[in-house]
């Protein structure tokens, strides 16, 4: 006895469909490695020497896309330990701009927006601040600034 079901235009509706989830599937598939497998995240700790600036820090995330940076003076010798957490976006129109929104342990709320270097982002511990600092015609870094009498012990962790 031979049985059949449905038309002859069943079965390639049903291989088109079978295309469709498979391909669905290696988009998705490839989508989720990727957001295991590319960095988002990248920490540094620093010793800022009484008086001066570290090394200058790149935003890691491309221009008008926002990074959250999050600095903890970790120097217990100075008599407070401090915490900032900002969330910053280079902005690339000219002129480029900074700009900035967060929480300060010394300031509470932050925020603004910048053209320029040396301008404080955010305060935390005694005399431990981010600084904007300028790359060329960008304000695309910043850095740490210590104006304590010691020196300190500073985390950094960007994500973005």
């Amino acid at each position: 006895m031979n049985i059949r079901f449905g038309g002859g235009a069943a079965r390639p509706t049903a291989l088109a469909v079978a295309a469709m989830v498979a391909a669905l599937t290696l988009v998705c598939t490839q989508r989720a490695v990727a957001s295991v497998v590319v960095a988002n995240a990248a920490q540094a700790s620093l010793t800022v020497a009484a008086g001066t600036d570290s090394a200058p820090l790149t935003y890691p995330a491309a221009a008008n896309y926002p990074t959250i940076i999050t600095a903890t003076d970790r120097t217990a010798n100075d008599g407070a330990l401090g915490i900032a957490s900002i969330a910053v976006t280079w902005i690339s129109n000219a002129p480029n701009t900074a700009v900035w929104t967060g929480t300060s342990k010394n300031s509470g709320v932050v925020g603004g927006q910048t053209t320029v270097a040396n301008t404080t982002l955010a305060q935390f511990g005694i005399g431990v601040s981010l600084v904007s600092e300028v790359s060329g015609a960008n304000v695309n870094r910043f850095k740490v600034r210590n104006t304590s009498g010691t020196a300190a012990s500073v985390t950094i962790l960007e994500i973005w």
